[in-house]
């Protein structure tokens, strides 16, 4: 990640108040992009109570280039409470933030390391895909949501591959 200090974000609405995004000037516009696409559409109640609780801690958002390239995101459980993004999203359609903000912040939450907290977040996930993005291109996450959630047995499959 980038060492750059952490600038307020003038949220246009209120589901993100309280968020701040990281890293250059055109980091951050990418990341403003990306999270404003989520006060466009209306997310379940869970959904919407996980980015409520991510902002209200004063979350942060900003790019990270990973190890492993097929990471799309990932968030810290400790303080300050921080969604990494995987730099690539830079140069994509900026809308593809949104559902990883929405999968990060349902998965973060402590005690939500069990199948059913992925299983959860990857729903999460994919209602944002499909509320936001509609015809538009779809990302990999969202195209791996979909598959997820789509099986037959999610749970056992998420515990097949390490999840409680």
């Amino acid at each position: 990640t980038g060492m750059s200090a952490p600038q307020d974000y003038e949220a246009p609405c209120a589901l993100l108040e309280g968020i701040r995004v990281a890293g250059t000037p055109a980091d951050r516009a990418a990341l403003r992009r990306g999270l404003a696409g989520l006060c466009n559409v209306t997310l379940s109640g869970n959904a919407a109570a996980d980015v409520r609780a991510f902002a209200e801690q004063d979350g942060i958002v900003r790019f990270a280039t990973f190890e492993a390239t097929g990471v799309d995101s990932t968030a810290s459980r400790d303080a300050p409470a921080t969604i990494f993004i995987n730099a690539r999203f830079q140069r994509t359609d900026p809308l593809w933030i949104a559902p990883l903000i929405v999968h990060d912040a349902t998965v973060r939450l402590p005690g939500r390391g069990s199948a059913e907290a992925a299983l959860m977040a990857r729903q999460a996930e994919l209602m944002a895909c499909d509320r936001l993005l509609g015809t538009r291109p779809r990302s990999r996450g969202c195209a791996d949501a979909a598959a997820i959630v789509g099986l037959d047995a999610p749970l056992s499959a998420l515990r097949a591959v390490g999840f409680d």
